[in-house]
């Protein structure tokens, strides 16, 4: 296991909690000008008052803070703690914006919904440039303050050309994700939401950590993205017109209507959500596969990785 010189677990904990409240803090600090000119509630970029283009030049400036402290917690603790704050920071936005059903009753649907896919886009995007800035600026910390970590093994992701394993590992992290937020994603209520969403992507990213072990995650961290476009999917391919999609919206809360039936459940979460309460949920996963994969047996080495590379979260 990594020894940590600067922090003690109970030390390092502390300071993710404090790193996601006074990130959080700066992103609800702009979460007025986020907001739907009617004031109804969900956080869309191409919704917001101030414009989508500032929306984008907003989420970008008030990410700093957010991926700055993420990098703090990735340079004192494992990477996977940097992106745990990066997402926590964003779930509390997500929480403060409020439930999705204020975009649900204001959009024009269903074809809305390949605006959100675009956006779902763009929020991946700017997740890869946040990890991109964490590994690099815990790379860079680590060769200024070597005493910071004494494992060689920084765990930086490759952003491109990922190999066949990372590339399995992503797709089977996605189909676990989307089947359990097909199941537990049934209201529009923000919390049971963001807290299906981090259940959901925990369990696929933890199951596919476990199957495909390797240490660039870039693949499992795709799939909250993955997900959404599919749930987005799903319902520009079942329903052609606002009729059937209100009916089906309605009725997932009647007594004998089957699931398969039932509204899409990954599609009553917007792109927000996927971009902090999935991001979490994957950063946990990888954590918890990982933390098992390197709890130390006596006479034993774990065989899917070199022992001192271990980085687990």
């Amino acid at each position: 296991m990594i020894a940590f010189a600067m922090l003690s677990s109970t030390q390092q904990r502390l300071l993710i909690a404090a790193s996601i409240g006074l990130g959080g803090l700066v992103w609800i600090g702009i979460l007025p000008t986020l907001k739907a000119p009617d004031g109804s509630t969900g956080l869309s970029l191409f919704t917001a008052s101030c414009g989508p283009w500032l929306a984008m030049a907003l989420i970008l400036i008030g990410g700093l803070p957010a991926v700055a402290l993420g990098a703090l917690c990735a340079s004192t603790g494992r990477f996977v703690h940097g992106l745990f704050v990066y997402g926590g920071t964003l779930t509390l936005l997500a929480l403060k914006s409020g439930s999705s059903a204020g975009w649900l009753e204001t959009a024009h649907l269903p074809n809305d919904y390949l605006v959100l896919a675009f956006e779902m886009l763009i929020w991946q995007i700017g997740l890869l440039l946040a990890i991109q800035i964490i590994s690099q600026l815990r790379s860079l910390a680590a060769q200024r303050l070597p005493e910071l970590l004494t494992n060689e093994n920084l765990w930086q992701p490759r952003l491109a050309k990922p190999n066949h394993i990372e590339i399995k590992a992503g797709f089977t992290a996605t189909a676990i994700a989307f089947l359990a937020c097909f199941v537990c994603l049934q209201t529009t209520d923000t919390v049971q939401i963001l807290g299906a969403l981090v259940l959901a992507f925990a369990l696929g990213a933890a199951i596919a950590q476990t199957i495909f072990p390797q240490n660039n995650p870039i693949g499992i961290l795709f799939s909250p993205a993955l997900v959404a476009i599919l749930g987005y999917g799903l319902v520009l391919l079942r329903f052609d017109g606002p009729g059937p999609l209100i009916q089906a919206w309605f009725s997932r809360t009647q007594n004998g209507v089957s699931l398969w039936q039932h509204f899409p459940g990954p599609a009553l979460a917007l792109p927000i959500h996927y971009a902090s309460a999935g991001l979490v949920g994957c950063s946990l996963g990888i954590g918890i596969a990982k933390s098992i994969a390197y709890i130390p047996t006596p006479g034993h080495t774990p065989s899917n990785t070199p022992a001192k590379a271990s980085d687990s979260p």
